[in-house]
Parts: C-alpha cells; sequence; structure tokens
C-alpha cells in the first residue's frame, strides 16, 4: 500500500528578494521550484509572480500549499536563502486552509 500524503493545511506565500537588478528573476523563478521540490516533495506550488518593487528590480513571490507537520514553511525560506542569486527570502503571508 502506497503512504498516504501529508494534509496541504498551510498557505505560504514567499518573497524572494534578489541581489540586484541584474539576476535573471525567471531563472531565479526555477530554481525556487526545483528547491521546493527537493526541500518540500509533498507540497504544491500555486503560483510564482515576479513583482516589480523599484529601480528595474522584480522580486519573484512563490505561493505554496504545504504541510504544516513537516516543520511549515521554515526548512524552505532557509532553502531559498542559500540560493545563488537571492539577496533575502521570507514569508510575506501565511494561513491555514
Amino acid at each position: 500500500m502506497s503512504h498516504s500524503a501529508p494534509k496541504l493545511d498551510l498557505i505560504v506565500e514567499f518573497k524572494l528578494m534578489p541581489e540586484g537588478a541584474e539576476v535573471d528573476v525567471k531563472h531565479l523563478g526555477q530554481t525556487a521550484l526545483d528547491t521546493v521540490k527537493k526541500v518540500a516533495p509533498d507540497a504544491k506550488v500555486q503560483n510564482v509572480e515576479f513583482k516589480p518593487v523599484a529601480f528595474g528590480l522584480k522580486s519573484v513571490n512563490v505561493t505554496i500549499l504545504m504541510s504544516d507537520a513537516a516543520g511549515g514553511p521554515d526548512a524552505l525560506e532557509e532553502a531559498f536563502n542559500g540560493l545563488d542569486g537571492v539577496g533575502s527570502a521570507s514569508v510575506v503571508e501565511m494561513g491555514r486552509i
């Protein structure tokens, strides 16, 4: 029998700020998706948005459905902060579903 997937009971939006305007945010978005698959394989990415911040700088906002049981967003936030090209990564919104 296959094990049952954990209940996806959290919706979390992460904001990844690139180190500078020269960082390819599309590439950063793809790297973030790959990171989610590695760090939280049961999580589901709902949305990836590129939001203008200032002076040509765009943030990569990733919205993810995930299980609170897996330690919540902490492991992902840490992983995002370790990515090349990321100046900072943080949770901007979180809620139960």
